[in-house]
């Protein structure tokens, strides 16, 4: 691959300027990588622990009761 780089830049190449067609890529691969439940389970897993590792068990338990207390949090409980 040459590296000349005194050749103007082509436009139109790629996905500069096409913010639409980024968004999509990027909303189908989001959703491609989520379909992996088992993976996203574990990168849950592993940002409660650096939270706490870094916070403490104080802190889990007061957003733990803050969801718990969410209205969110007790329709998902009455969905599940």
């Amino acid at each position: 691959m040459s590296t000349d780089n005194t050749r103007p830049k082509q436009s139109g190449k790629g996905w500069h300027g096409d913010g639409k067609g980024h968004a999509e890529a990027g909303r189908k691969g989001g959703n491609a990588v989520s379909a992996d439940r088992d993976h996203m389970a574990e990168i849950g897993r592993k940002g409660g622990h650096a939270v706490a590792s870094k916070h403490g068990k104080d802190h889990m338990a007061e957003i733990g009761r803050k969801g718990g207390n969410s209205k969110s949090g007790k329709d998902r409980d009455e969905n599940a």
